[in-house]
């Protein structure tokens, strides 16, 4: 909307966003705005004198070629309210009046979310309409700045236009808002509202939602199912629901219910939509030369039309939040996946020391946005409020800031809370938050069980979908549905195979052994810190060597990264020789043979300068063939 307007003589090019008076605004309005809507004259090159006519009635309907405008320009104010003023006593001396602005605060600029999503309190008896096809709009604008249109009581104007996109099916209503603040500046902002007429031009878009509730139903008929075999195994009181009622089942059913309320909100969508499209078809003919009674043809569908683009940006926004439950049920499918769930079972663990640490974060935190907004706030924009320190804050921690504009304020000031701000919030605090993730990320890692890759999973289930087709496989659920869950005793292959008939012996023996695998792995024991502290005092005794280098070796954390620092010392304590000492054969019942080689060869490495070098370099030589060994193999109850 560029123009020479508000000036006389040739001073380039202005638009709506230098309007800053009442007069800026009439002179836009008459030199700017209105010229670009009411274009009769075909257009020229400057200073040609050739005339190839005036535009036809539908080139004179259509804006920058493509889009079509639907009826008048609206011309709408919104009025402040009259309030008491904070200082009566010097009010009334003066005989000022005091109004508060409606809605949208506009001490500062306000931003386009805000100014789209506030609503309008337009004062009917102040609306014009402008006929683009009329030449009489000029001499309408004139009679408006007379009768001061504008007066001290106007909070914001809207200048609106409805225009159609046929190509895309767009309906769009084109708001150019001007905000009166109550200091004097004139705020500029452009907002529009677009609809799709026909949603569904297409019979993919009818498939992609069909599929996609057809996947909630199931989803839904998959927990229904679930929560009632819960409820018949442990009753249908609260033990029930608890033991149901999972954090994975709870996302999925806060998925299914985000899928249920977007179905419905979007099922108001196209009968609004639908509104609309029949308010634009039951347009008489002499509605587009209409001169005083516009109110009476469009005032109604420029309503319509703002409603229900109101609408649909508020759906929108709560639809955004759906793809973050589709991540979280992500989550859950990589839960089944051990390589995948070290990412969620390390924040699990995490969990707790996250939230400790979040509580100093956060205090430490909310200190400088106090800080900033006292020191910062009248000079810098992005301080003025604390709604918008802390984002601005958040954005230092990750470089995204202007420290020239923080510099205005003074050099000392910024330079003070900047450096300390940096140095403890970035280099300590973060830091510090990477540090704790990490750590249980090693933890969880150390004591996960060796875990396929994704690809050697892809190729398995391939494969036995590949070898089930050949008839050279059975099916799982048919092999399990040979038994129930009751102990049956000590199972052997050939069982299995007279259970099943037409189990082959290769997938029988492989059956096993993936069982006792995965039997060992989710019942398996980690060592506490006093077991694995008398695990080594064992091993000292039967070498001969007392740990004397123990206490000042700082490699115990490392071999053991399942052990917290705090654990470790703990361990070095109760290796010392009068510890109550447990057997090799006693520990093996309870933990795993390659932790216990682990610990075994850590302690062998801690001995290699004792007097019996030799036995020690051969033991190690043992422990680590047999540590190559046991990381092929499963548990001790597996062997």
């Amino acid at each position: 909307h560029g123009a020479r307007f508000a000036f006389n003589g040739n001073f380039g090019k202005k638009n709506y966003q230098d309007v800053n008076s009442n007069a800026d605004f009439w002179s836009w309005m008459n030199l700017g705005f209105m010229p670009l809507t009411n274009i009769h004259a075909k257009l020229v090159t400057e200073g040609s004198t050739l005339d190839i006519g005036n535009n036809s009635w539908d080139e004179t309907l259509k804006y920058l070629k493509q889009n079509h405008r639907i009826g008048p320009i609206k011309l709408a104010q919104e009025l402040a309210l009259d309030v008491e003023c904070p200082n009566p006593s010097v009010s009334h001396s003066l005989d000022i009046r005091c109004t508060r602005e409606r809605n949208v605060n506009m001490n500062i600029q306000p931003t386009v979310f805000r100014q789209a999503q506030s609503s309008f309190h337009e004062d009917v008896n102040q609306t014009v309409w402008l006929n683009g096809f009329r030449d009489d709009n000029r001499q309408k604008l004139r009679d408006l700045e007379t009768a001061r249109w504008l007066n001290p009581k106007t909070n914001r104007v809207r200048v609106s236009a409805l225009m159609f996109n046929p190509d895309s099916d767009v309906l769009m209503l084109v708001n150019i808002n001007f905000l009166f603040a109550r200091s004097g500046r004139i705020w500029k902002i452009l907002t529009h509202r677009t609809t799709k007429l026909n949603l569904y031009q297409d019979w993919m878009v009818y498939l992609f939602d069909f599929m996609f509730y057809c996947q909630v139903g199931v989803l839904f008929v998959c927990e229904v199912k679930e929560m009632t075999m819960s409820i018949q195994t442990h009753g249908s009181g609260r033990r029930g629901m608890k033991e149901y009622m999972s954090l994975w089942n709870f996302i999925d059913w806060a998925f299914i219910l985000v899928s249920i309320m977007l179905g419905v909100l979007w099922a108001v969508r196209v009968s609004t939509t639908n509104e609309v499209q029949k308010w634009l078809l039951e347009l008489p003919p002499e509605a587009s030369t209409c001169a005083t009674d516009c109110a009476s043809y469009y005032a109604g569908l420029f309503d319509e039309v703002e409603a229900t683009g109101f609408y649909i940006d508020t759906v929108r926004r709560i639809g955004g939040f759906c793809p973050m439950v589709i991540m979280c049920r992500l989550f859950k499918a990589f839960a089944a996946q051990p390589r995948l769930a070290l990412v969620t079972a390390s924040l699990s663990k995490a969990l707790p020391d996250l939230v400790h640490f979040m509580i100093v974060f956060m205090s430490v935190f909310w200190t400088y946005s106090v800080m900033c907004t006292a020191l910062f706030g009248r000079d810098v924009v992005a301080f003025s409020t604390m709604d918008r320190s802390v984002p601005t804050l958040f954005r230092m921690l990750l470089r995204d800031f202007d420290y020239k504009e923080m510099e205005q304020v003074g050099r000392m000031f910024t330079f003070v809370v900047f450096v300390s701000f940096m140095w403890l919030m970035e280099l300590v605090m973060l830091s510090m938050l990477i540090a704790i993730i990490m750590d249980y990320y090693f933890q969880v890692k150390a004591r996960t069980f060796k875990g396929e890759t994704v690809w050697s999973e892809v190729y398995e289930l391939s494969l036995r979908v590949y070898q089930n087709w050949r008839g050279q496989r059975l099916p799982l659920p048919k092999i399990a549905a040979k038994f129930d869950d009751q102990a049956e005793g000590v199972l052997f292959p050939k069982d299995i195979r007279e259970r099943v008939p037409g189990l082959s012996e290769a997938q029988a023996e492989g059956l096993m052994r993936e069982s006792v695998e995965e039997w060992s792995v989710n019942n398996s024991k980690n060592p506490t810190t006093d077991a694995v502290g008398n695990l080594l005092t064992e091993i000292n005794v039967s070498l001969g060597a007392l740990p004397t280098e123990l206490e000042d070796s700082p490699q115990l954390t490392i071999a053991a990264p399942w052990l917290a620092a705090e654990e470790a010392e703990v361990l070095r304590r109760s290796a010392e020789p009068t510890a109550t000492h447990y057997s090799v054969e006693e520990l093996a019942e309870n933990f795993p043979v390659d932790m216990l080689l682990e610990v075994a060869m850590e302690k062998l490495r801690f001995g290699t300068h004792d007097c019996r070098f030799g036995v020690n370099i051969a033991m190690r030589e043992i422990v680590v063939s047999a540590l190559d060994v046991s990381r092929d193999l499963t548990h001790c109850r597996s062997v």
